[in-house]
């Protein structure tokens, strides 16, 4: 295909990018706010902290969640390792990159609360940090 054809249209993805981003930031964001101990630990995992940034839209929330310094001991493995508080648990079910071993996911679609930690190893997982970002529906 010529580069002429491909380059055609480039002018209208411009303004069509820059109008959605007009639309963006025109978005009712009601507030943002930091919250700290949004999870409690299950199954001896631990960590030095567990918080949520909260992003409050129109009947819906953006959450990024971030867990520092987290340990997940060998008895926890494939088990809830945190239950999230309610007013921030995914909708829908969700999985994310914990290490180069392992992964964390809602495995239970009527306990959406519980994270469950999956992993390869075989020894104790340490020293994770880690944040994913989903969506929360006010219902």
């Amino acid at each position: 295909m010529p580069v002429s054809t491909i380059t055609a249209g480039q002018k209208d993805w411009l303004a069509t990018l820059n109008n959605n981003f007009a639309l963006i930031n025109k978005l009712p964001v009601d507030n943002a706010s930091y919250s700290t101990n949004v999870g409690t630990f299950m199954n001896g995992a631990t960590a030095s902290q567990v918080a949520a940034v909260i992003v409050q839209f129109n009947h819906f929330k953006i959450i990024y969640l971030y867990i520092e310094s987290m340990t997940v001991p060998t008895g926890a493995f494939g088990k809830p390792f945190l239950k999230v508080a309610s007013t921030i648990k995914p909708n829908m079910p969700i999985a994310f990159v914990a290490n180069q071993h392992s992964y964390i996911t809602t495995s239970d679609p009527n306990n959406l609360d519980n994270l469950y930690f999956w992993t390869t190893e075989s020894t104790e997982q340490q020293y994770m940090n880690l944040g994913t970002m989903y969506i929360h529906l006010d219902n």
